[in-house]
């Protein structure tokens, strides 16, 4: 037998799809009422690849019909306010007082009031943000349902036509934030040197994770609103290709202090599994975006520009599968506070990935080796001992120890060189270090996070040709 609480959920479900639809049809009547069009032509900046060779790209403008209601010009939506019918509002104010009804875990925080207001009254009318102690079908009203009817149906291409699967849509997610113990917010990381197969639906998730390739119109609508934002020169980064979505939960009536939940960690996952990506910036928002319009900056470290823009590497399904794996691995450590040699080599890598300078990011390479390959103590002849763990951890393959103990020998000399003294390595040499010090730690990194870290004793076994157990 179905709970009573379970029968009233579904047929409030049912009402909150009818309430979208008849909302549809009362804005679209009222749109045509004021003189304006369903739908008015609005120029769209995009972002064009390969316009002079691979890994190029620029920007150009196409012609789109949008939604008038999100693109028209505010003071005309204002002035056809109120949106809704008499019979719409009888319809709000029901479906208000039933999610109070079957709800437990109403109100949540927001402190900056609610949007939607000119869905039933004129914009310069509006009254006072009810409590949700005073008057709880009221506070419902403004801080949930006009909100998010008024940003689906700006939502929507057109309110021309009939959407049964959008109002079911936003029947279900009304009811998840009311019914939900938390609140949600979703993490994005546009990145650059990263494609998708074009074979896919270009979209890969796994439980709250996902990355997905932009289209070209939003790669453009980055564009406009990182250089817009930011200020600073666009030479400086790249367009995205993909975005980084991660998914993270905040406390229902307290503020949320955003960190970026495990986005941080999982975009130092795919560096480890041997990406050279850059991004920009990280919003986090409220998820649905309509409980908060505002949007929170997330640190995030990397480069602007990758190294080999035209060498943008495919991400498969089963590559992501891993490096999510190993995201989470990294939880485990605390890589933006070290607190153990093993948290330092892990912030050393991320920092000198995303150095513009070349000396810098190889003294960041060196000690996240040394923070590996050195643990534990500090006796005998670090160097000897820099270029012996390295030789065996560093490869499975006995042949290949000799040139990689010269090669991280080069690194630990080129160190010395570059802090203590003597003749200034030139930027060719710098150059040659640095990328073979950066593989040489992703690596032993991967490895690390993946396997455990290895300690005097293991490096001991490997020494005698034991093995690393």
């Amino acid at each position: 037998m179905i709970r009573i609480n379970e029968l009233a959920t579904a047929e409030l479900r049912t009402a909150l799809a009818d309430l979208f639809l008849a909302a549809r049809t009362s804005v679209a009547h009222r749109l045509q009422e004021a003189g304006l069009p369903l739908t008015t032509e609005v120029e769209r900046t995009i972002i064009e690849r390969e316009r002079n060779g691979p890994g190029s790209w620029g920007t150009a403008t196409r012609k789109e019909m949008c939604n008038t209601v999100a693109v028209g010009e505010p003071a005309a939506i204002h002035a056809a306010a109120p949106w809704l019918t008499t019979a719409d509002i009888v319809q709000v104010r029901d479906c208000a007082s039933r999610l109070v009804q079957v709800s437990a875990t109403l109100p949540f925080w927001n402190p900056l009031g609610a949007a939607g207001s000119e869905l039933i009254e004129k914009f310069d009318e509006r009254t006072p943000d009810p409590s949700y102690t005073d008057n709880p079908s009221e506070w419902v009203t403004r801080y949930i349902l006009l909100p998010a009817l008024w940003w689906q149906l700006r939502a929507m291409p057109s309110l021309q036509v009939r959407d049964d699967s959008t109002a079911f849509a936003f029947a279900d997610e009304v009811l998840r934030v009311a019914l939900d113990e938390h609140l949600r917010y979703r993490v994005l990381v546009p990145l650059s040197g990263i494609v998708l197969p074009s074979s896919g639906n270009g979209m890969f998730t796994e439980e709250g994770i996902c990355i997905r390739s932009l289209s070209d119109a939003e790669q453009g609508d980055w564009f406009m609103e990182y250089g817009r934002s930011s200020g600073r020169s666009l030479i400086s980064c790249e367009a995205p290709q993909v975005v980084l979505e991660v998914q993270v939960s905040g406390p229902r009536n307290a503020q949320h202090m955003p960190a970026g939940g495990p986005a941080p960690l999982l975009v130092l996952a795919l560096q480890l599994h041997g990406y050279d990506i850059a991004g920009c910036y990280a919003p986090e928002h409220c998820d649905p975006r309509w409980i908060q319009s505002f949007t929170y900056p997330v640190p995030i470290t990397l480069p602007g520009r990758t190294r080999a823009p035209t060498a943008a590497l495919e991400l498969t399904a089963s590559e992501f599968g891993s490096a999510v794996g190993t995201g989470r691995m990294l939880g485990r450590y605390n890589v933006s506070q070290p607190q153990s040699p093993r948290d330092l080599a892990l912030h050393r890598f991320v920092l000198g990935v995303a150095r513009l300078n070349l000396t810098d990011a190889l003294l960041d390479f060196t000690i996240a080796l040394e923070a590996l390959l050195l643990p534990d103590d500090s006796r005998g002849d670090l160097g000897y001992r820099f270029r012996i763990h390295g030789a065996h951890y560093l490869t499975d393959e006995p042949r290949n120890r000799e040139g990689i103990a010269k090669q991280l020998q080069e690194i630990y000399n080129m160190r010395s060189r570059l802090v203590h003294g003597g003749k200034y390595p030139n930027q060719a040499t710098i150059a040659v270090m640095h990328d073979n010090a950066r593989e040489f730690i992703r690596r032993g990194l991967l490895r690390a996070v993946r396997e455990g870290f290895p300690n005097s004793a293991m490096f001991a076994q490997m020494a005698l040709g034991l093995g690393y157990s």
